[in-house]
């Protein structure tokens, strides 16, 4: 049995807002980040700021794991 992957949207939200200019100006800046929009923040987080706040993120948002 598949178990569903935990996001934290929210924090997903703030993050995708926050450091818009730095790593999403390709994207929409009015996007509401969902549970379909998780791998592409992901992506750009790490493709452009691998900071340890958006590792953690990523660990939140990503896989369910800290």
């Amino acid at each position: 049995m598949e178990t569903e992957k935990t996001y934290d949207l929210e924090l997903a939200q703030r993050l995708y807002l926050e450091y818009y200019a730095m790593c999403f100006w390709h994207m929409k800046p009015d996007l509401v980040v969902n549970q379909d929009a998780i791998p592409a923040v992901l992506k750009g987080f790490t493709n452009f700021w691998p900071t340890p706040r958006v590792v953690r993120c990523g660990r939140t948002c990503g896989d369910g794991e800290e």
